[in-house]
């Protein structure tokens, strides 16, 4: 049986961290995985055949109820949920963690600094409560990784956590 992989990206765009995306979907190898991406928006850059869901919900947060039940519908005996960037991985982990054989690999291509800067209040509490949970819960990851070397040693610090290093383009196996 083929393992489930979830690939969460709420706003696709075009940018680096799409690219990056972009590039992680084209190299899996599909006689292996089941591939779904899970999205607020439509998305037409994906070039592999694989399961797109466009999600229902107006928000990341609230959208982890609908992928939950996504999940748990899944009958596959092992599945892997992959995400990319804090205000996804942070709540992805507190929402999904207990779900039976699901393993998480998060990566990250900002660095935590970022969460320090803000443009108004709303967003300096955001930014507040997400670097908060990222230092309590993010060792319950199974894999955490990061674009470079100087994010990976930064981000471990911040995590008490061995982060991985995986450079762009990102070809490698998934290990699990």
């Amino acid at each position: 049986m083929k393992i489930s992989l979830y690939i969460y990206n709420p706003y696709p765009s075009i940018g680096g961290g799409d690219k990056t995306l972009h590039r992680f979907v084209n190299s899996i190898n599909l006689k292996k995985f089941n591939v779904t991406i899970l999205s607020l928006r439509s998305s037409t850059s994906i070039l592999k055949k694989i399961n797109f869901i466009k999600l229902n919900s107006k928000s990341t947060f609230w959208s982890f109820f609908e992928i939950k039940k996504i999940i748990l519908n899944d009958k596959s005996d092992k599945k892997i949920f992959f995400s990319m960037q804090y205000f996804v991985n942070a709540p992805a982990l507190i929402f999904l963690k207990k779900i039976h054989n699901l393993k998480f690999f998060i990566y990250e291509i900002n660095h935590p600094n970022e969460l320090d800067y803000s443009r108004d209040w709303i967003d300096f509490l955001k930014k507040k409560i997400i670097k908060f949970l990222v230092k309590q819960i993010y060792y319950k990851a199974d894999i955490v990784a990061a674009n470079c070397k100087e994010l990976s040693v930064d981000l471990s610090h911040l995590i008490k956590k061995k982060v991985e290093t995986i450079y762009n383009p990102c070809f490698f196996k998934i290990i699990f």
